[in-house]
């Protein structure tokens, strides 16, 4: 994949974050949220733990977890063919320790938005972290294939 299809994509993902966020919280509940805590807190773990691998499969159940909770079955499919493309250059953005730790804390803030019920913040968190990430794999892909 050459790195303007890639930041390309990581427009149209973002843009499908704020989507998520903005329907989300008109459907969760109360256990949704409690479910996506416990997600949460697994990947925290795995993240100091150093478990890479398992942060990494956590993060997504996370993310295609608040995409099922949007209730939106089209939003769900770009989403998730989307993904697919870039799923290689995605983890390989985690290699990159500074991002892995703010990736963290950008998922921090997301669940703090979430519990909240905030839908300002909620949005706002959803899309830097997806605008983040895309900067991020697009830096490493370029490091890559330079």
């Amino acid at each position: 994949m050459d790195v303007n299809e890639l930041k390309e994509i990581f427009q149209v993902m973002t843009n499908l974050q704020e989507l998520i966020a903005e329907q989300v919280l008109e459907r969760v509940t109360d256990d949704d949220i409690e479910n996506l805590s416990k997600l949460h807190t697994q990947m925290t773990a795995a993240a100091e733990s150093g478990n890479r691998d398992e942060y990494f499969v956590l993060n997504q159940r996370v993310h295609r977890e608040l995409t099922r909770l949007a209730g939106n079955h089209v939003l769900a499919k770009l989403e998730e063919q989307l993904g697919i493309k870039i799923a290689r250059a995605r983890y390989m953005a985690n290699m990159n320790p500074d991002r892995w730790l703010e990736s963290v804390d950008e998922h921090g803030q997301i669940m703090d938005a979430l519990q909240r019920r905030d839908r300002s913040r909620l949005v706002f968190a959803m899309r830097e972290h997806m605008k983040n990430t895309g900067k991020a794999v697009v830096t490493g892909l370029i490091h890559v294939t330079s």
